[in-house]
């Protein structure tokens, strides 16, 4: 099931209040914004029913007993799930607009991905962190002392051969890989960098 839901990137936080607090802060970064260019617009406004619904929604999640997967991506939100009676109880939200439901076919293995001709045996993912500029010279070193070893996402190596302010590793950043013995390295490089690693296998031709 997919919908929209404005903010609900804030649905990431560990609890209620940090719901609350991450709003609070988008509110105040948005207010110095129109401070500073002069602009001010209700477009990036967020009122106090976008931070009810917000609420509604991390208390809904909270009480799902069932396995389940949840993905956010900005303003849209996609909950996976083998059990029909939590896609139905969310489909009772009131708040909720652009529903979609589909269903899909697992063909591979738990704990893989599948690609046409693969190179590489392993994926490994990023945990989503901050990290400094420092850092991420580091890892850009340790990278090209390995780079016909290696495949970095390219969203990875945008972020790591870059020199602009953002320094947020995210976790759909990944690398591909042949030697399990490489993460552990990386991890002695940077601890705690690691999120999950998949099997790669070769899909059926």
């Amino acid at each position: 099931m997919s919908f929209c839901l404005p903010e609900s990137a804030a649905l990431r936080a560990k609890s209620r209040q940090g719901v609350s607090e991450i709003l609070n802060h988008r509110r105040e970064w948005r207010h110095s914004m129109i401070q500073c260019w002069g602009q001010p617009t209700s477009l990036f406004e967020i009122s106090e029913d976008m931070e009810n619904h917000l609420l509604q929604m991390y208390d809904f999640l909270e009480s799902i007993d069932q396995d389940h997967k949840l993905v956010v991506e900005l303003n849209h939100v996609r909950i996976y799930t083998n059990d029909m009676t939590v896609l139905t109880a969310a489909d009772h939200l009131g708040f909720l607009t652009h529903k979609e439901f589909s269903q899909a076919t697992i063909s591979r293995p738990r704990d893989t991905v599948m690609l046409k001709n693969p190179q590489y045996q392993y994926r490994m993912y990023f945990r989503t962190q901050r990290i400094s500029t420092d850092q991420r010279n580091t890892l850009r070193k340790f990278f090209a002392a390995r780079q016909d070893q290696i495949r970095l996402s390219p969203a990875l190596a945008e972020f790591i051969n870059s020199d602009w302010g953002n320094t947020c590793l995210w976790s759909h950043h990944f690398i591909d890989h042949n030697d399990p013995g490489f993460e552990l390295m990386l991890c002695l490089v940077q601890s705690g960098i690691r999120r999950k690693t998949l099997a790669i296998i070769a899909a059926d031709k």
